[in-house]
């Protein structure tokens, strides 16, 4: 006889209770592919506030968070609407200083997110090499960092991991 499981499932509304204003999120999705869009009705429900959001690419999903103040800040590769054009609710908060967005290549971000889950501070990328991404940042002194690589000698960019 198999011991009995607890059921640890909850609703979304009681998961939502659980994250605190100023939370830093890992956001799921591209484009119309896969958003959580339920989430993001909830967070907006339940009025949470100053989030942080790290994204490889989102739309509507980050636009409504955007426009109802409850995401202030996020990391992301790509924002906009596909055949529509840019996020007009996003668009319209950076222009009123309301929203920070720190911009990186999608292979950059979807690099941050496995430096995450294998525990590392950093991980290596090309893609940002001879753009200014590497050099404009908002939210650090040290968005990226350029060294030679130890076994080649040619240049590669570091990332922080999230």
């Amino acid at each position: 006889m198999e011991p009995e499981v607890e059921d640890k499932r909850i609703t979304l509304e009681e998961a939502v209770k659980l994250i605190p204003d100023g939370a830093h999120l890992g956001w799921g999705g591209f484009g119309y592919q896969r958003p959580p869009m339920a989430f993001s009705h909830e967070l907006v429900r339940q009025n949470k506030r100053n989030l942080t959001l790290y994204t490889c690419g989102s739309e509507i999903d980050i636009d409504i968070l955007a426009g109802a103040g409850v995401a202030t800040r996020f990391e992301l590769a790509f924002f906009g609407i596909e055949g529509i054009g840019l996020a007009p609710n996003l668009q319209r908060r950076i222009r009123e200083g309301k929203v920070e967005i720190e911009d990186y290549t999608n292979l950059a971000m979807a690099l941050r997110f496995l430096g995450g889950a294998l525990g590392v501070p950093f991980m290596p990328v090309k893609s940002m090499l001879g753009t200014d991404l590497i050099t404009k940042s908002k939210f650090r002194e040290k968005k990226a960092v350029v060294i030679n690589c130890p076994f080649t000698g040619e240049p590669v960019c570091l990332v922080p991991s999230i």
